[in-house]
């Protein structure tokens, strides 16, 4: 092959590579400018994505927070109101029991009170008065009865003393006094 030829077959070898590369480097741009745009796409759609899924959830919780609170006002508010309601139920129902039972019981009272024997009744207290009285004076009146005997010998040694000694002085007038 002679030159000339070769620089032929060289300049469309270089013409066909350099053809080549522009078709390849058009292809491939825009292979690049799909898959950038893909992704650009992909990256705004799931950060969009996920920013309001996120903020969605925030708003769900909030939502949830302020709706327990309310309810648990509401609730509680409720359970005052009827626990006031009840107290003031039982309150008057006691109120009109109380009168109701008042009298029952003091008719009841006078009832019994009027059956009563008062002179048993008398009988029965002055009794037990009596035994009361007596338990509580039974050692005194024991220690009474006791210093009185012990007196009453003494009593009579001294007039035994008086006789012996009127006996031995005077013989003819016998004076004699008997005790006990």
């Amino acid at each position: 092959m002679t030159q000339k030829t070769m620089m032929y077959l060289a300049g469309g070898g270089v013409a066909a590579v350099t053809c080549a590369c522009g078709y390849l480097g058009h292809k491939l741009n825009k292979l690049a400018k799909k898959v950038g745009m893909s992704v650009d796409e992909l990256a705004n759609a799931e950060s969009r994505d996920i920013r309001e899924e996120m903020i969605q959830r925030s708003i769900d919780k909030a939502a949830g927070r302020e709706v327990r609170k309310y309810t648990q006002e509401a609730v509680d508010e409720t359970l005052r109101g009827i626990k006031a309601e009840v107290k003031k139920q039982v309150k008057a129902a006691m109120d009109d029991s109380f009168s109701e039972l008042k009298s029952a019981v003091e008719e009841e009272i006078a009832k019994q009170a009027a059956a009563i024997d008062h002179q048993a009744l008398k009988k029965d207290v002055t009794e037990k008065a009596k035994a009361k009285i007596l338990e509580k004076f039974d050692g005194n009146l024991d220690d009474i009865l006791r210093d009185f005997s012990d007196n009453l010998d003494r009593v009579k040694k001294i007039y035994t003393s008086i006789s012996d000694a009127l006996s031995q002085h005077d013989s003819s007038n016998e004076i004699r006094f008997k005790v006990g």
